[in-house]
């Protein structure tokens, strides 16, 4: 294999998962930390029984407090479980997924800079988050 194709393909690789921020619940379920606030995984224990989706073992998904909050607190949002529990869950659904090179933050830039000093081949493509519309294309990859 030639080289600088290698070192392409790998820059390539770098650049698409330099970006990627914290998954959203929808795609990839990450978990609940262990080392969550008693009172709210207290809290989030309370959804989880109400909605009918006992949890025994830790740490939950995500997308399962998700759902239970849905199921619970559609007609419910003014208890004090409904609003404690989507304020914990607001840092899990979010997405950076910007689409212009100029909204990327410059340690971003600064990291594929060095990247492609670092590697001799230049970055084409960025992916910022889960969605393909979260692309950037800097350069075509076909285009040498």
């Amino acid at each position: 294999m030639n080289t600088k194709i290698g070192y392409r393909a790998i820059a390539l690789l770098i650049g698409s998962i330099l970006c990627v921020s914290s998954t959203f619940a929808g795609g990839v379920s990450p978990y609940v930390p262990l080392t969550v606030a008693p009172e709210i995984e207290r809290q989030i224990e309370r959804l989880m029984v109400l909605a009918d989706v006992p949890q025994l073992v830790r740490p939950f998904r995500v997308s399962q407090v998700f759902d239970a909050y849905e199921k619970v607190c559609a007609d419910q949002r003014a208890s004090t479980i409904c609003k404690d529990v989507s304020k914990y869950l607001e840092r899990f659904h979010y997405g950076f997924g910007v689409t212009q090179l100029s909204e990327l933050p410059d340690a971003a830039r600064n990291y594929m800079d060095y990247i492609e000093r670092k590697l001799g081949v230049p970055i084409h493509i960025v992916s910022t988050g889960p969605d393909r519309a979260e692309t950037i294309t800097l350069r075509h990859p076909f285009d040498a």
